[in-house]
């Protein structure tokens, strides 16, 4: 996959967008490759005492499903860096907002933090 570069904004071709997309756009948040756009932003934590977060929203150019594990490990990879670790929400009916083909990966940007779940090492296994 070829790498991301960072969306610059040209009237003649965004100026139709929405506001908020426009202003991330100026904001140098966009992402692009040949296959997907991706929108990063800093996100403050939850509680006072939690991690600072990075937010991925990835959309493929296409509209088609993004479920390729390989393509979501690269784009965190590229955009926040391979020694960070990130998780995909699945949450509460409640909490669902389903309006597109879109994925977010929330991504911890201290690269220090271990999620307190998944395999220690690289060579574990999958228990049976």
């Amino acid at each position: 996959m070829e790498p991301f570069v960072r969306l610059n904004y040209d009237h003649g071709l965004h100026s139709a967008l929405p506001r908020r997309t426009r202003r991330l756009i100026k904001a140098g948040n966009c992402f692009e490759n040949e296959e997907y756009v991706v929108v990063r932003r800093n996100i403050s934590p939850c509680a006072k005492t939690g991690p600072e977060l990075i937010h991925l929203s990835i959309k493929r150019k296409d509209g088609h499903q993004a479920r390729s594990w390989i393509d979501l490990q690269f784009i965190k990879n590229c955009l926040v860096g391979p020694e960070t670790e990130g998780v995909e929400l699945f949450p509460a009916e409640s909490r669902k907002v389903d309006l597109a083909n879109q994925y977010h990966l929330w991504v911890i940007k201290d690269t220090k933090y271990r999620f307190p779940l998944g395999f220690i090492e690289k060579g574990d296994q999958v228990p049976e």
